[in-house]
């Protein structure tokens, strides 16, 4: 009526995304394992054996390694794939180790097997990026790929007569139960849908590492097997709002415990970077993967023939002198954009894994800062093509060379405290995007750090033994 007075409800738009049927599916394990227990054969075991950090089911012995002597990566994934009976299969990718490769090789020789397979993600891009590994691996193959993918118009960028996609369930399932598709693609809130039950054979979750383990539960339902891929090490999955002690852990921090790397009994931990010299491979095997991460051989040609001080391979670290900086610094932005300005501008060129010469242009330059005001600041002294970002912007791409901003002139500047500005998944996915040089920014008095708690000395830590390896290389 004319009369009506209408009160906001909020000062901005709640663009929240509305959590069903992802309770409902948790709520059908909890019953399936109320009425039947919990470590029993019939539906949700590869759920019920990820809750347990269960080994996956490939026919190994109690506490046998999953891996065969010889066997490399790809190997190894590959064999334990298409023995998977029925449990959760994990594979913790660092950096470079070609994650998403992998698990595109796994998933069409499924395929090739009769297998009808389901892919979901954090995203619709990561979904994509899979996607579109999926159908490279089966031109290499010869295997016949039908997918089917829940999406809008608007989330779908990938183009191959391959793929079909729908915005509405029904036709995504029914493409499956016929046999017109035989892949599925869509993120949690597809497969946790009580008539998806038991529609895949296996589902691949990419970046298990930043989806929460309830949201895997929730799909657990939709398939006999689980393969997660991804790597806690590096960025934690993305939270809003407050939550719960305990629903920030992710499906693979889950399954890891107190590990840092995939115990060989419980996973697959793939041991090879493709991208990373071996001089930043050291650091950061040492600092994140209890040394177990090495480069491929042929990676060691890889050099920038450019200006000193970051000309060559390896970690580097140039001072920021400024006091009182929080999450932006205008004098380090300045420095930032003057030392990506001379690489570029100086005719400088690096050497490729194939021993081939290439030039140094915006493109081989990957800029980091944590915040975003920070992020804005060094642009505005760069072209448009120049490539500045956060962190989590980056993850997944790579360049010759990498810059870190560090930003914040000490510890007690730091906007969100140590926690976030030392963060060693931040320092892991920021220094390793680099194949030849990786450079930190920093102001001096951040390696000046009052550790108030062991969680503190662990976070400066990762800093200092970047700051030590920087310093022997000189």
């Amino acid at each position: 009526a004319d009369g009506d007075i209408r009160h906001p409800q909020a000062v901005v738009a709640l663009n929240r995304v509305p959590d069903r049927p992802l309770p409902g599916a948790l709520l059908r394990l909890g019953g399936q394992v109320a009425d039947n227990g919990i470590d029993v054969d019939g539906p949700w075991q590869a759920a019920r054996d990820l809750l347990l950090r269960r080994a996956p089911r490939c026919g190994q012995g109690p506490g046998a390694p999953l891996r065969q002597p010889g066997e490399d990566d790809l190997e190894a994934a590959c064999r334990l794939v298409s023995c998977l009976d029925r449990g959760t299969l994990a594979i913790q990718g660092p950096p470079g180790s070609g994650k998403t490769y992998t698990a595109a090789e796994m998933a069409v020789r499924l395929l090739d097997a009769g297998k009808r397979i389901g892919i979901s993600a954090t995203s619709h891009k990561v979904i994509e990026n899979f996607l579109g590994k999926v159908f490279e691996a089966a031109d290499r193959r010869g295997v016949d790929v039908r997918a089917v993918r829940k999406a809008g118009e608007d989330r779908s960028t990938l183009e191959d007569a391959r793929l079909t996609v729908h915005n509405d369930n029904g036709k995504v399932q029914g493409a499956l139960l016929s046999g017109e598709c035989n892949l599925g693609a869509g993120t949690p809130w597809l497969w946790g849908r009580e008539d998806f039950a038991g529609i895949v054979d296996v589902l691949f979750v990419d970046e298990a590492g930043q989806i929460s383990l309830a949201n895997v539960l929730a799909m657990g339902g939709a398939t006999d097997s689980l393969v997660l891929m991804g790597d806690p090490q590096q960025l934690d999955q993305p939270l809003q709002g407050s939550h719960p002690p305990g629903a920030d852990r992710s499906a693979l921090a889950h399954l890891l415990g107190d590990e840092a790397t995939m115990p060989a009994d419980r996973g697959l931990f793939l041991e090879h970077t493709w991208r990373m010299h071996p001089a930043l491979t050291e650091f950061t095997s040492t600092a994140f993967y209890e040394g177990r991460l090495e480069s491929r051989g042929h990676l060691a040609v890889q050099a920038l023939l450019g200006p000193e001080p970051i000309g060559g391979v390896g970690p580097r670290l140039l001072p920021a002198d400024h006091a009182g900086s929080d999450n932006v610094s205008p004098e380090e932005a300045r420095q930032v954009a003057a030392l990506a300005t001379t690489l570029v501008g100086s005719a400088a060129t690096w050497i490729d894994q194939h021993s081939t010469e290439r030039p140094i242009g915006w493109k081989e330059v990957l800029i980091v800062a944590p915040y975003n005001a920070q992020v804005g600041e060094i642009q505005r002294h760069l072209p448009a093509e120049a490539r500045v970002g956060t962190v989590d912007k980056f993850q997944g791409q790579e360049a010759p060379i990498s810059i870190y901003s560090m930003t914040s002139s000490s510890a007690e500047d730091a906007p969100r405290g140590m926690s976030f500005l030392y963060s060693r998944n931040r320092l892991n996915v920021a220094s390793s995007r680099a194949r030849c040089v990786a450079v930190v920014v920093a102001s001096p008095q951040l390696l000046r750090v009052r550790a108030r708690s062991v969680e503190d000395m662990r976070l400066a830590n990762a800093l200092c033994l970047y700051v030590e390896m920087a310093e022997a290389r000189k």
